[in-house]
């Protein structure tokens, strides 16, 4: 996830950090406390009305620059989920589960930049076009749940 998606529609933030060198790109991203529930959510999660909390998604890509505006990047993920009912409050209380997720992905990514002719402060603004292409889950701690209907929500 990257972007205007986190704030927006997730409502956590996103860093990333991103090197270029003549060949090759290296980057770090940190996603932080970015929350689905209600409309973000599908499928089981969305009929046991459970909202996910990810307290941070974190990792790092390696890639291969194509030209100075297009690289392929490999991706490894680091991702914890907190598991509630939707609309109760996120505290260790009413926590369901916690676990981990770790991926590793491939990415493409095509960056321009309007301004780079600029001799002031617009010179490094970019714009970013691209994600994810696939992302495969390595390994899962306590893999994701299902709530059985005779499980009873706290009130």
């Amino acid at each position: 996830m990257a972007g205007l998606i986190q704030p927006i529609l997730l409502k956590g933030g996103n860093i990333e950090i991103t090197y270029f060198s003549k060949r090759m790109s290296f980057d770090y991203s940190h996603g932080f406390l970015l929350n689905m529930s209600g409309g973000t959510i599908t499928g089981d999660a969305k009929t046991q009305h459970l909202a996910y909390h990810l307290p941070y998604s974190t990792g790092f890509g390696i890639g291969y620059r194509f030209s100075s505006y297009f690289d392929v990047r490999i991706e490894s993920k680091i991702h914890s989920w907190e598991v509630y009912y939707d609309g109760e409050t996120q505290n260790k209380s009413n926590l369901i589960k916690a676990y981990k997720t770790y991926s590793l992905g491939l990415g493409a990514y095509y960056r321009y930049m309007p301004f780079h002719k600029k001799d002031n402060w617009l010179q490094g603004i970019t714009v970013c076009v691209g994600g994810l292409i696939l992302r495969v889950a390595l390994q899962i701690i306590n893999s994701p749940i299902t709530i059985s209907s005779q499980t009873k929500r706290k009130h």
